[in-house]
């Protein structure tokens, strides 16, 4: 059974999908709201020179982005926050550029889910001596890339049960500890 035919993934609850969008535009607007914002309130430090650092900054993201190493980089973390929560390396399975886990419980599942967003955080601060406004911005489009994962927090803490399941079959929660 597929992932979008299975009725108990909580990935296909008209909920999750609107977590999924809601967690997207609330991690892209700090950021674009504070470019607009701040282009009128001071546009005299909006000079030639930071336009194209902005472009050329938001062109290798770009780029990284199609090339998917920051998809890469963010389901590494998944897998590194998974051996370090001693999940067994049979239970953590990659598809494509994804990373499961085939079950754990939710205290370790949580730590798994949430370690990537150190990411985001990782590259404001990098960018912060070079230009703090382009590395929020950055930072926030990372941070937008985790959307899913935000939703799948938010669903499964709303779920009652003890074990978690992230599949390729989708996200299941389970009372007792499946077979």
């Amino acid at each position: 059974m597929t992932r979008s035919q299975n009725p108990d993934n909580l990935q296909n609850r008209p909920a999750w999908k609107l977590f999924v969008r809601l967690f997207f535009w609330l991690t892209l607007l700090p950021a674009g709201s504070w470019l607009i914002i701040s282009s009128f309130i001071d546009p005299a430090h909006r000079n030639f020179l930071f336009f194209w650092r902005f472009l050329i900054t938001l062109v290798l993201f770009g780029l990284l982005f199609h090339f998917r190493v920051f998809r890469a980089v963010h389901e590494g973390l998944h897998a590194i926050a998974a051996h370090w929560s001693e999940v067994p390396p049979s239970f953590i399975t990659a598809r494509d550029t994804f990373v499961f886990v085939k079950i754990t419980d939710k205290k370790s599942w949580y730590k798994i889910t949430l370690y990537p967003l150190l990411f985001p955080i990782t590259i404001f601060l990098l960018f912060i001596p070079w230009n703090w406004e382009v590395g929020l911005y950055l930072a926030s489009i990372l941070a937008a890339s985790s959307n899913r994962d935000l939703a799948n927090l938010v669903m499964v803490s709303r779920t009652r049960g003890k074990w978690v399941s992230d599949t390729a079959e989708g996200l299941f929660v389970y009372d007792t500890l499946p077979s």
